[in-house]
């Protein structure tokens, strides 16, 4: 995944990661719309550009390469929204007892890599 907004935070301290990722993806207003969508409190989310998308390919869900989607932060899980916030995508949402992992790209400053275990939804790929 990766931001669409071409800040670069790779140098940054967490707790100015933290400052800035509230700054730039904390708007309440736009938040609560999220959440409505997501059907879940929200903390923060950030419109991405999808590079890669494991999911099954018979799933009507598997977005094409450059397809921007909304990752939004969740207390419990992080939420797939379709770009015009009309809903979530099937199988958008990923409990974070799912993720084995999430690697950062050092050789960028906006790709990121989410890897899930062996008990996430049936909808999605290792």
């Amino acid at each position: 995944v990766s931001k669409c907004s071409g800040h670069a935070s790779s140098n940054l301290s967490t707790r100015e990661r933290a400052v800035l990722l509230a700054t730039m993806s904390g708007d309440r207003d736009i938040l609560s719309a999220l959440a409505l969508k997501a059907g879940a409190e929200l903390k923060f989310f950030e419109r991405v550009t999808v590079r890669y998308f494991g999911m099954k390919e018979k799933s009507a869900a598997t977005p094409i390469i450059g397809k921007k989607l909304f990752f939004c932060v969740g207390k419990h899980a992080i939420y797939f929204l379709k770009p015009d916030m009309s809903s979530m995508i099937p199988g958008g949402d990923v409990f974070y007892a799912y993720v084995a992992k999430i690697v950062e790209d050092t050789e960028t400053t906006t790709q990121f890599l989410v890897v899930l275990n062996e008990n996430r939804d049936a909808a999605w790929v290792s």
